[in-house]
């Protein structure tokens, strides 16, 4: 009986993290949606208003509005053409998905563009492999992940992004 009360209760805290992570999922694409027709400033006092959710939570979310931290390409004033080709070449990987961009401090730099653009690569535990574009400072403004059977697309675009923009 107590074993039984032990699963229900890590099964309740499992439940719980697989419902803030699909919530803020959910939430990053609609706020990534809204920031390229809506005003930043109404965006952030909306984010600011849900009181349900944590200080953490909250603050991911006004990146997206911001910087655009976790949309699937972020064109902005901080890309620049050799940013934009890279990620051109990066979209056309086959299984090329968006990644969030809490994992972009999880990756490390392999080579950097000549505008000052670097790209960076991040495995993740699973062996799933991931590349994320920043800028000078450091900010991401392109982020995807490809699933194993794709690692080998991934790679070769790699190869073809220093080919042509280092």
């Amino acid at each position: 009986m107590l074993g039984g009360i032990a699963v229900l209760g890590l099964t309740g805290l499992i439940t719980d993290a697989l419902a803030k992570v699909g919530l803020e999922d959910f939430l990053t694409s609609i706020y990534c949606q809204r920031r390229q027709t809506e005003a930043h400033g109404k965006l952030l006092e909306e984010i600011e208003s849900l009181s349900f959710f944590d200080g953490d939570m909250k603050d991911r979310l006004k990146m997206t509005v911001t910087d655009g931290c976790g949309c699937a390409t972020v064109v902005n004033s901080r890309s620049t053409d050799d940013a934009n080709g890279a990620i051109a070449i990066l979209e056309n990987v086959p299984g090329m998905t968006r990644a969030h961009h809490r994992d972009f401090k999880n990756s490390h730099p392999i080579m950097r563009l000549k505008d000052g653009t670097v790209v960076r690569t991040w495995k993740n535990p699973v062996g799933v492999d991931h590349v994320f574009l920043g800028d000078r400072n450091d900010r991401m403004i392109y982020g995807g992940f490809v699933g194993w059977i794709h690692s080998e697309g991934l790679q070769q675009a790699l190869t073809r992004i220093r080919r042509d923009f280092t």
